[in-house]
């Protein structure tokens, strides 16, 4: 149902990163300066690598608040890294949060073809998060309710929540 979908138990917080309660939010890099070397990437085939930077530098909790203590552990990467499914005996292990680029590629590849994989969107916008940093505290979140690339749109905030679509490559 719908109401499933608009939930907390399908939105998660992307997470902040910085290194003191008070100090200001980074990105993966430690910085306040962008550098594709270090941080995470747009790309196609870079969200497994986003994923892990992300969770490698939040650890078991990332800040939930744009100032203070406020941190969950519940947070997109993580949730995302941690997740594990069993079908038919076999475990997957190996799922992560997408790249900008990868959840366009989902929009354009699966919601298009089998909107029944998705939430039902006549209601209203329903956001999924990313795992590209767009800027300090920023992820590209794409709106699964418009034709609209997240290219042209969408820098969601790190303190919000987002639903999350997590998958992993095979």
């Amino acid at each position: 149902s719908s109401e499933y979908w608009y939930s907390g138990e399908s939105e998660f917080l992307l997470g902040l990163y910085r290194e003191s309660d008070n100090g200001n939010n980074l990105y993966v890099n430690g910085t306040s300066s962008y550098n594709s070397v270090n941080c995470t990437r747009t790309d196609v085939g870079t969200g497994m690598n986003n994923t892990k930077l992300l969770v490698n530098v939040m650890g078991t909790e990332a800040y939930s608040e744009n100032s203070g203590s406020g941190k969950t552990s519940d947070y997109a990467a993580r949730m995302c890294d941690n997740l594990t499914h069993t079908f038919k005996d076999v475990t997957y292990d190996d799922w992560y949060l997408p790249s900008k680029d990868e959840l366009d590629l989902i929009y354009e590849n699966i919601l298009t073809n089998e909107q029944s994989h998705f939430p039902d969107l006549r209601y209203g916008p329903h956001y999924y998060g990313s795992s590209s940093e767009a800027k300090c505290g920023y992820f590209w979140a794409r709106d699964f309710n418009t034709k609209y690339p997240s290219s042209t749109g969408y820098e969601f905030w790190g303190g919000g929540y987002l639903s999350i679509r997590p998958v992993r490559s095979f």
